[in-house]
Protein backbone atom coordinates (compact mmCIF):
# COMPACT_ATOMS: atom_id res chain seq x y z
CA UNK A 1 0.00 0.00 0.00
CA UNK A 2 1.37 3.53 -1.01
CA UNK A 3 -0.06 6.82 0.60
CA UNK A 4 -0.04 9.57 -1.31
CA UNK A 5 3.32 10.59 -1.06
CA UNK A 6 4.38 7.28 -2.74
CA UNK A 7 5.95 6.19 -0.02
CA UNK A 8 5.61 2.21 0.64
CA UNK A 9 3.44 1.79 3.40
CA UNK A 10 2.97 -2.10 5.73
CA UNK A 11 3.11 -2.03 9.47
CA UNK A 12 3.81 -5.16 10.96
CA UNK A 13 2.57 -7.13 7.77
CA UNK A 14 -0.94 -6.28 7.90
CA UNK A 15 -1.29 -4.55 4.31
CA UNK A 16 -3.88 -6.43 3.46
CA UNK A 17 -6.81 -5.84 5.92
CA UNK A 18 -8.07 -9.38 5.47
CA UNK A 19 -4.65 -10.55 6.95
CA UNK A 20 -5.11 -13.67 9.88
CA UNK A 21 -3.35 -10.73 11.81
CA UNK A 22 -5.63 -8.25 11.22
CA UNK A 23 -8.62 -10.65 12.41
CA UNK A 24 -6.90 -11.55 15.45
CA UNK A 25 -6.02 -7.72 16.53
CA UNK A 26 -9.91 -6.97 15.95
CA UNK A 27 -11.04 -9.96 18.00
CA UNK A 28 -8.75 -9.11 20.90
CA UNK A 29 -10.58 -5.42 20.89
CA UNK A 30 -13.97 -6.19 20.38
CA UNK A 31 -13.36 -9.22 23.23
CA UNK A 32 -11.85 -6.46 25.77
CA UNK A 33 -14.04 -3.64 24.57
CA UNK A 34 -17.20 -5.95 25.93
CA UNK A 35 -15.87 -7.50 28.64
CA UNK A 36 -15.19 -3.73 29.79
CA UNK A 37 -18.49 -2.27 28.93
CA UNK A 38 -19.63 -5.52 31.12
CA UNK A 39 -17.36 -5.12 34.58
CA UNK A 40 -18.02 -1.25 34.11
CA UNK A 41 -21.40 -1.64 34.71
CA UNK A 42 -20.92 -3.85 37.61
CA UNK A 43 -22.84 -2.77 41.22
CA UNK A 44 -19.47 -2.76 42.92
CA UNK A 45 -16.09 -0.58 42.71
CA UNK A 46 -14.34 -4.35 42.71
CA UNK A 47 -16.23 -4.72 39.30
CA UNK A 48 -15.95 -1.37 37.87
CA UNK A 49 -11.88 -1.18 38.44
CA UNK A 50 -11.65 -4.36 36.95
CA UNK A 51 -13.12 -3.36 33.80
CA UNK A 52 -11.31 0.09 33.83
CA UNK A 53 -8.02 -2.03 33.94
CA UNK A 54 -9.41 -4.42 30.85
CA UNK A 55 -10.14 -1.43 29.01
CA UNK A 56 -6.41 -0.08 29.80
CA UNK A 57 -5.35 -3.22 28.01
CA UNK A 58 -7.84 -3.19 25.18
CA UNK A 59 -7.38 0.38 24.13
CA UNK A 60 -4.07 -0.23 22.09
CA UNK A 61 -5.20 -2.95 20.28
CA UNK A 62 -7.98 -0.19 18.62
CA UNK A 63 -5.04 1.94 18.40
CA UNK A 64 -2.72 -0.14 16.41
CA UNK A 65 -6.43 -1.06 13.90
CA UNK A 66 -6.59 2.86 13.86
CA UNK A 67 -3.06 2.94 13.00
CA UNK A 68 -2.78 0.29 10.44
CA UNK A 69 -5.93 1.38 8.78
CA UNK A 70 -5.44 5.06 8.76
CA UNK A 71 -7.98 5.94 10.70
CA UNK A 72 -7.22 8.75 13.11
CA UNK A 73 -10.35 9.05 14.64
CA UNK A 74 -9.94 5.47 16.19
CA UNK A 75 -6.56 6.41 17.28
CA UNK A 76 -7.99 9.42 18.74
CA UNK A 77 -10.73 7.70 20.50
CA UNK A 78 -8.66 5.28 21.85
CA UNK A 79 -6.32 7.52 23.15
CA UNK A 80 -9.04 8.88 25.18
CA UNK A 81 -10.65 6.40 26.71
CA UNK A 82 -7.10 4.89 28.10
CA UNK A 83 -6.90 7.92 29.64
CA UNK A 84 -10.32 8.07 31.13
CA UNK A 85 -9.97 4.35 32.11
CA UNK A 86 -6.62 5.45 34.06
CA UNK A 87 -8.46 8.28 35.71
CA UNK A 88 -11.52 5.97 36.75
CA UNK A 89 -9.20 3.55 38.06
CA UNK A 90 -8.09 6.62 39.74
CA UNK A 91 -10.93 7.56 41.51
CA UNK A 92 -13.00 4.31 41.92
CA UNK A 93 -10.91 3.00 45.19
CA UNK A 94 -11.48 -0.67 45.95
CA UNK A 95 -12.87 -0.80 49.57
Amino acid sequence: MEDAGGVHRDIGGLEELNSFWFHVLNGIALIGSVTSIYFVSGKTNRERRFGMWVSVWAQPFFFGIGFVTGAWAIMALATWRWIHSIRGIINNPVK
